[in-house]
């Protein structure tokens, strides 16, 4: 069904049962859904107690309705809204719907939603089958246990099954009093029209409040009408710092039986392995420790093994002498000639090695290794209780353990030693992927990066005393006592932590959001306020050539995962230092230097690597007038480069601090003198060049005191990397409670150096009198990065190309709608839009569903249906689409195809590379500026004597009155000779064919130096 409906809205008529804030509704048919109807009010008297409030509205065809979602932005000074019904009506058919609500739609009564959906009713009965009733489907949202994991931001999802979707909705009231902590399992309960079959999910949060990263680990959806339960599986950041960047993802769904036992365990120890396996390189000594009997493994020259051993023993050590994957050979540190085996089943000590002394280490989530025969898979190292080497069949179970503690023990004054060697390099890693780093501010973080930047120096004062030194930022303390730290040990966990010498109890340890904090040790505390202690081993020097940032010293990695769930935790442990990607960074600084720490971050087209602080070991001032600094960073896992950002943090006696080689922009706004043309809002620009843009920057300092008045021209200031020539400009004003207009009359900007100068008119209000939503297809990478315009045609003028923004700054994604504000004051009566983008950015194709136009001031809607890609690669290849607007009282414009025959001249030189531009004008306005770059006749376009055939699709232009004809002058011999052009449509039954003869150059050095010309048709 499609066309106009009426809708009957009626509020309970009881105290409080209105609402100030604004409604909407989605309707779902058989064939698709609506987009977000906003139904507004003229007189703000919209939805009181007990009032009926009638609106007319326009769908495209969903076919038969089936249910209906309605909710409200929760805006203004009374928000909540109890609703009693809601009615439909067909206009065409007649045919009338009726949905009881009687709910409240309010996050301080009942379940706190704001959004709720309802099956429609037909005569009664609902038009789905009974089992498609409402259903409370309960959510399980795990988030992961890593440091600063946790999130205030809000969260977002949006359930999706064989029947529709839930929509996007706010996760509100969580059994538990806060939200979305480390290591929580939150549940919630979404009421939806039931989907069926569940298949997808979208969950992510809008970035808001300090530290508003999240690490996802799964979502599990339970229908309660069927008692099944669907997984989703994450294990990943959702923050804009941290993987990817990205604060949304798409799920799929997988059955939570086989997802619980073998997805997640599977992961978990492959991660494990991945953190440990730098334990068993070859050459490095370990000792296997096990819990239940409290002893270390030994081989005794009588070839015995047992596990009841002191952690002194000297039959307790083993070297790696073979090593591949995870299969080695342990030989007897004392007992040279015996290595430990499984024969059969039972551990011995065999001479020589060989395929029985190869043994599989199989790592466990908690970080314990089991060793496994390679000869013989499921034979595996056992101990009982005492010690002594058992088999499964020897005793009960639970008197029998298999799972060992790995530890690495180093050699130094000839003596084998712990990890804390002086001089050595270690990460104190506080879980699977995470260290202890030290930050810009002189605070310490569990939750950094297990990088270069995370190294840390020991200084050993005394034998289990030490202080640690940032390698990347040396000398930063004082160095006396308040940093010498006794190290303690626990077995039990494989775990250290650092106790001050100074202040004996008080210890490092870790909030929740991974800061680093004194705490104090209590015994209820004993086992929870330990880290891990994994000391690694060493690794070996750099090899000749290479240029490490670390000196060629006895290295380690202390890989210390913090097994307890509280907040303060202590550190830590290591791991080897693996070869990684180095760069040089060159950073020349201008006529004024800083004082400030200063940061980098590098993006390229797989990843992001940052903050980075730009810092050295030595004592040498940095960031001096004039002075060039040198500096190696590790960039791994990013791809190619694309962009860097560098910043400070404001510190020092002397924060200011200029680059060289940057451009800087000078901009002139202009505000208009109409009244209330001023603003107090937030106002950004964003400049595009040939050689690409400066991104969104804010207009914050002005040369006036107070910005954006009416009749005043402000001044600004952008630096950037040099943009070649300017093309245009994009302002967003961001609408305020204080202020909701502005009228910008122009921009000028002006490039140091250049007598020239860009102006760009704009002669609008930023506010608009339309709301223009845009929405993306589903399709996979229906997105787009490119720059998108809007151009609206009415009876009395064009709008011209309105920029809506660009696809870099998180707009235009998949599945999305975009709302924008635009002015469209006096074009008349809409016959048909524009839409298009400029075809810039790694991924430009772009998939659109609907445009939806509604006047602010008279509550018109319009729904275009565009269904389409807007792609060079795509479809008829057009990166613009014309549609025209129906409306009710007259039939929509035809869209026709025009075919261009474009004849190159035979002068010697005629043909053409550059890329060539055509507009085509008629009494109905005209088609645009389109690029002509697929000819469906000829594979090298515009040669010598040659007739390129092309097609256009438009909304009829009605009578062809001229043509605009132009190239952009790129390309070896770029001057072409036109000798005319023909153009061939049907409309109305018969056929036309207009000439337009030219017989010129357009060539910047011949005739008179135009590159475009107007063409009128032969009469």
């Amino acid at each position: 069904m499609s066309g106009n409906w009426k809708v009957s809205i009626n509020t309970s008529d009881f105290p409080n049962a209105g609402t100030s804030s604004q409604i909407y509704i989605v309707l779902y048919g058989h064939c698709r859904s609506s987009a977000p109807i906003y139904l507004y009010g003229r007189d703000g008297t919209r939805f009181q107690d007990g009032h009926e409030d009638n609106f007319t509205i326009t769908v495209g065809d969903i076919g038969m309705p089936f249910k209906i979602r309605i909710g409200h932005t929760n805006s203004g000074c009374s928000p909540s809204w109890h609703c009693k019904g809601i009615e439909l009506q067909n206009m065409n058919s007649g045919q009338k719907f009726y949905i009881p609500v009687q709910r409240w739609l309010a996050q301080e009564q009942e379940d706190g939603e704001i959004c709720r959906e309802f099956p429609i009713l037909s005569k009664g009965q609902p038009v789905l089958p009974v089992k498609f009733e409402v259903t409370a489907y309960e959510v399980y949202i795990t988030t992961g246990e890593l440091w600063n994991a946790g999130t205030i931001a809000n969260v977002y999802l949006c359930i999706y099954g064989e029947k529709g979707d839930t929509g996007s909705r706010k996760l509100f009231r969580s059994k538990n009093s806060l939200k979305f902590l480390r290591g929580q399992i939150d549940t919630f309960f979404l009421e939806a029209v039931n989907l069926g079959d569940l298949c997808k999910i979208v969950i992510g949060h809008d970035g808001l409040g300090q530290g508003n990263g999240w690490f996802l680990e799964d979502v599990v959806v339970r229908d309660p009408t069927t008692n099944h339960e669907y997984a989703f599986f994450c294990h990943r950041w959702l923050d804009e710092g941290e993987d990817d960047g990205k604060i949304v993802r798409e799920m799929y769904a997988k059955d939570k039986t086989i997802f619980s036992v073998r997805k997640k365990l599977e992961l978990k120890r492959k991660e494990t392995w991945a953190a440990e396996s730098w334990k068993f390189m070859k050459g490095n000594t370990l000792q296997f420790y096990n819990k239940l009997s409290g002893g270390f493994v030994r081989l005794h020259p009588d070839g015995k093994v047992d596990a009841a051993g002191e952690q002194t023993d000297r039959y307790g050590l083993f070297d790696v002498i073979f090593n591949k994957g995870n299969i080695c050979v342990f030989q007897s540190h004392e007992v040279r000639h015996l290595s430990l085996t499984l024969d059969n089943g039972f551990a011995t000590g065999m001479a020589g090695g060989g395929a029985r002394s190869e043994l599989r280490v199989l790592y466990q989530p908690n970080r314990c290794a089991l060793l496994e025969s390679a000869l013989l898979p499921g034979h595996t190292l056992t101990v009982d209780r005492h010690g002594r080497v058992a088999d499964e069949s020897s005793a009960g179970y639970a008197e029998l353990s298999k799972e060992f503690l790995v530890f690495v023990k180093f050699p130094d004054a000839g003596k084998i030693q712990g990890v804390f060697l002086s001089s050595a390099v270690v990460m104190l890693t506080t879980s699977l992927c995470q260290a202890l780093c030290l930050q810009p501010s002189g605070t310490c973080t569990g939750a950094g990066n297990q990088t270069e930047q995370s190294y840390w120096r020991v200084h050993k004062i005394s034998s289990g005393i030490c202080m640690f030194e940032s390698v990347k930022t040396a000398r930063r303390g004082t160095g006396d006592t308040d940093c010498h730290f006794k190290i303690k040990k626990n077995l039990e966990n494989a775990s250290i932590s650092l106790e001050s010498l100074k202040s004996p109890g008080l210890f490092v340890g870790l909030q929740a959001d991974g800061q680093a904090k004194p705490v104090i040790y209590t015994k209820d505390e004993k086992g929870d306020a330990v880290g891990r202690e994994n000391p690694m081993g060493m690794s070996a020097t750099p090899s000749q050539g290479e240029d490490k940032t670390i000196p060629p010293e006895s290295k380690a990695r202390c890989s210390s995962s913090l097994s307890s769930e509280k907040e303060s935790k202590h550190l830590c442990s290591t791991e080897t230092l693996l070869s990684e990607e180095e760069w040089k960074v060159l950073v020349l600084t201008g006529d004024t230097g800083t004082q400030a720490n200063v940061t980098l971050w590098v993006y390229g087209d797989e990843g992001v690597t940052g903050p980075i602080s730009l810092t050295k070991d030595s004592q040498e001032q940095l960031f001096l007038p004039g002075q060039n600094d040198e500096f190696q960073v590790v960039l791994r896992g990013i791809g190619e480069i694309y962009k860097i950002r560098i910043g400070h943090d404001g510190t020092g006696g002397q924060p200011e601090w200029s680059l060289q080689r940057l451009v800087r922009y000078h901009v002139d706004v202009y505000t208009g003198q109409l009244k209330q043309a001023k603003t107090e809002s937030e106002v950004s620009l964003c400049l595009y060049g040939e050689r690409g843009d400066s991104g969104l920057r804010l207009l914050h300092r002005s040369n006036m005191p107070v910005r954006f008045q009416r009749g005043q021209i402000d001044a600004f200031q952008i630096e950037a990397v040099s943009l070649g020539n300017l093309q245009k400009v994009l302002l967003h004003c961001e609408a305020s409670d204080k202020s909701q207009y502005w009228y910008c009359e122009k921009v000028i900007v002006k490039e140091p150096g250049s007598a020239s100068e860009s102006i760009f008119t704009c002669e609008r209000c930023q506010d608009g009198d339309w709301k223009v939503t845009i929405i993306t297809g589903d399709l996979e990478n229906a997105g787009t990065t490119a720059t998108v315009s809007l151009c609206v045609y009415g009876e009395a003028r064009c709008s011209g190309p309105i920029i809506l923004g660009s696809g870099k700054h998180q707009l235009f994604n998949p599945n999305s709608a975009d709302i924008f504000k635009i002015h469209l004051k006096d074009v008349g009566e809409i016959y048909k839009i524009r839409i298009g983008h400029d075809n810039s950015g790694e991924d430009p194709r772009w998939y659109v569903e609907e445009v939806i136009l509604e006047n602010m001031t008279t509550c018109e809607l319009l729904f275009i249906a565009v269904e389409s890609w807007i792609s060079d690669s795509e479809d008829d290849g057009d990166t613009w689409k014309e549609v025209p607007i129906i409306r009710a009282h007259r039939g929509p414009l035809p869209v026709v195809m025009y075919k261009i025959l474009i004849h190159t001249g035979t002068k010697p030189g005629a043909e053409t590379e550059s890329s060539v531009f055509i507009n085509l004008i008629g009494t109905n306005g005209d088609s645009g500026r389109r690029r002509l770059h697929q000819s469906g006749s000829r594979k090298a376009r515009f040669q010598r004597g040659q007739v390129d055939i092309f097609s256009i699709k438009a909304v009829s232009l009605g009578k062809l009155k001229k043509i605009l004809i132009g190239h952009d002058g790129t390309g070896p011999g770029n001057g072409w000779f036109l000798e005319n052009i023909i153009v061939e449509y049907e409309e109305e039954g018969s056929c036309q064919e207009v000439l337009f003869p030219c017989h010129r150059w357009l060539d910047e050095y011949q005739e008179d130096g135009k590159t475009e010309r107007e063409l009128l048709p032969r009469k």
